[in-house]
């Protein structure tokens, strides 16, 4: 098998979407164990449950964390490895995500620039 830049982006963004979707799926599983944590808590007024929910709480936080930063390194991805795809739905999955997705395709049209200039430099 020949090692091609199209095989290694595609390896590259195989990799990041699945170190990413582990994060939002345990981050919306976990929110909802903590609304169940905080509504006992409430509930009964036993401090257990709100030491478990404190807990819970920044394993979260650093779960979600942890997938906003990997969706910021995968929209890129989207971006610049895939342009044209990016340019056709970019506008509809959402603005945060719209945005990113402009400034990889912005990424790549310098990069085009780039290479199709004479000089190799940007006009």
């Amino acid at each position: 098998m020949e090692v091609t830049a199209l095989l290694l982006s595609r390896l590259q963004f195989a990799f990041t979407i699945s170190f990413h979707i582990i994060f939002p799926s345990f981050s919306i599983g976990l929110a909802a164990w903590l609304t169940i944590l905080e509504a006992l808590y409430q509930a009964t007024g036993r401090p257990a449950y709100r030491l478990v929910f404190e807990f819970w709480l920044k394993i979260f936080g650093v779960a979600f964390g942890m997938g906003v930063v990997s969706d910021i390194v995968m929209a890129f991805q989207f971006g610049t490895n895939w342009e044209v795809f990016a340019r056709m739905v970019g506008p509809r999955p959402s603005r945060l995500r719209t945005d990113r997705t402009r400034a990889g395709r912005a990424n790549a049209r310098t990069e085009e620039c780039r290479r199709n200039s004479p000089q190799g430099k940007m006009p």
